[in-house]
């Protein structure tokens, strides 16, 4: 690829933001190359680049295009996203118009949609989620929604509370009356058992009068059967009135209980939040003192032990001087450091069995996991 071509691919890149489309006044021979590439493609008398020219330009530019071009694309879809869901919150349950649709993209509203910063009431209308509104508000203002909602969960917890008390009260005293109604009945069956067993006791001093009978043998087989049903009998009704008791003994104390906790429960005060002030970012130039000190103390370590300085070791020694700086925001910092020659990050061909080496920093050329400082 020239280096004309590599400039167009760069001003049609420069151009997207993203897919859009410019007027180009360079020369007909470079411009019928990248067509017949298919790295551009006319659209009316403009031209746009395809994905073919993105991919073709990403392989053929420097490490600090690369790196250029990422972090503008970063900022502008957050912009586009910001941007459209302060529009969400302004048009306040209106649809968008043919303009505002074609301005934010299908997929960056699907993208928003995913992300449960939107929802989408009817076509072409959405309206803003309460993290939606957390991510448009001001520190002052995110304090006050998560004041709000942790009222709506104190409050829903509350009614939910109360409506289940209320259910099973309820429900105690709809049973509570049918199971004092069956332990008379279970005391009179077990009278009627204890007159049967009687009975009974009064009936064998006649088996020896079976002997005279002709029908002997069906008169003890009907006996026998008799005294198997009573049996049986007694078992159920015993293990049925000993379950009786023990349940309306169990509810008698669920009941006294709900009852003494509904009238003894305190109040529950209101919760008050604070949020503590924010500790102040430190400088670019205060992390690369700090960066210097505390790679000469890791480099003297590793000296010892034959090994180099990785970058998560560094990364969680500035992190522990300044807590507010992220991963993400240092691992930005040491690549922007490497652009202007004041350290050198090194890829690791083999990254199996070394410690920690998912989090180095993966770039299309490798995974950058070393850190070399000169002394």
């Amino acid at each position: 690829m020239t280096i004309e071509t590599l400039h167009l691919l760069k001003q049609l890149l420069e151009a997207s933001a993203p897919q859009s489309k410019t007027a180009l006044k360079v020369k007909q021979p470079l411009l019928a190359e990248a067509l017949s590439q298919g790295w551009i493609e006319q659209v009316g008398k403009s031209y746009c680049l395809t994905s073919a020219g993105e991919q073709a330009w990403w392989q053929h530019a420097s490490e600090a295009e690369r790196l250029a071009y990422e972090e503008k694309k970063s900022q502008h879809e957050k912009q586009l996203l910001q941007q459209f869901l302060v529009l969400v919150q302004e048009k306040k349950g209106k649809p968008l118009t043919q303009k505002q649709q074609r301005q934010y993209s299908a997929a960056l509203r699907q993208k928003a949609n995913e992300q449960q910063l939107v929802r989408e009431t009817k076509a072409n209308t959405y309206e803003l989620t309460l993290q939606g509104q957390f991510e448009c508000a001001s520190p002052e203002e995110r304090v006050g929604l998560l004041e709000k909602q942790l009222t709506q969960l104190r409050q829903a917890w509350t009614s939910h509370l109360c409506e289940v008390q209320k259910q099973l009260q309820q429900t105690l005293e709809k049973h509570l009356p049918e199971l004092r109604q069956e332990l008379p009945l279970l005391q009179q069956a077990e009278t009627a058992f204890q007159t049967l067993q009687s009975l009974m006791q009064q009936m064998q001093p006649l088996q020896a009068l079976t002997t005279l009978l002709p029908q002997q043998e069906q008169f003890q087989s009907r006996l026998q059967s008799l005294e198997e049903t009573a049996k049986q009998l007694r078992a159920q009704l015993e293990e049925k009135s000993t379950a009786l008791t023990q349940e309306f003994q169990r509810l008698e104390g669920v009941l006294q209980t709900l009852r003494a906790e509904t009238l003894s429960k305190p109040q529950t005060p209101p919760v008050v939040i604070s949020s503590p002030p924010p500790e102040p970012m430190p400088t670019e130039q205060e992390l690369w003192q700090a960066t210097q000190a505390e790679y000469r103390r890791l480099y003297n370590e590793s000296f010892r032990s034959g090994s180099l300085v990785r970058i998560p070791e560094l990364t969680d020694a500035i992190r522990q001087r300044f807590p507010q700086v992220t991963a993400q925001n240092y691992a930005n910092l040491l690549r922007s450091w490497q652009l202007n020659d004041r350290l050198v990050l090194q890829v690791c061909n083999n990254p199996e069995g070394i410690p920690r080496s998912n989090e180095g920093i993966m770039t299309p050329n490798g995974l950058l996991l070393y850190v070399f400082m000169q002394q």
